[in-house]
């Protein structure tokens, strides 16, 4: 489920259908990897180094980011995959909201783990709780997605395996 949020809002927010004019950087990223968990700074926290771009590029947006952190957005997936003790203090700092004060993150995980420790300290939280899809709910996706026949031979092998349907409701 948070997997495909983690899709579904940045190409909403690409498109100017969600939160039109309130970011202007939105970035979402797995702290399930080494690279984020340990990230040193905003540089490490965007994933700017992997990104095909200038250095001089590269050091504009992390400007911009320490400039007018409440312009940008991030989105930390498999947060509760992630302990507390495997993350750099820059990234606990972020999370706890002592650094990039103005920042949105957007945190997605399981409710448990010592990471909401992290995150019980950050003033105006708030929680929400993403429920599955209905099967109906699926069907429709998939067949929204996919097109005519590969769409109806995703479903036909999703039915077969009631384990992976309940994954996906």
């Amino acid at each position: 489920k948070t997997t495909l949020f983690t899709k579904v809002v940045p190409l909403h927010w690409a498109c100017n259908e969600l939160w039109p004019g309130k970011f202007d950087l939105l970035v979402a990223r797995e702290l399930r990897y080494e690279d984020v968990r340990l990230a040193k700074g905003v540089r490490d926290l965007l994933g700017l180094n992997a990104l095909k771009m200038t250095e001089e590029q590269r050091q504009a947006v992390e400007d911009y980011v320490h400039e007018h952190p409440q312009r940008g957005c991030v989105i930390l997936d498999g947060v509760d995959e992630t302990r507390i003790s495997q993350c750099s203090e820059f990234m606990t700092d972020v999370i706890k909201g002592k650094s990039l004060k103005g920042l949105r993150l957007i945190i997605t995980s399981r409710p448990c783990g010592d990471i909401f420790r992290l995150s019980d300290q950050k003033p105006n939280e708030r929680r929400v709780e993403l429920v599955g899809f209905r099967q109906a709910d699926v069907s429709k996706f998939v067949r929204k997605t996919l097109k005519g026949k590969e769409a109806e031979s995703l479903l036909d092998k999703v039915r077969d395996k009631p384990r992976v349907m309940s994954m996906m409701s």
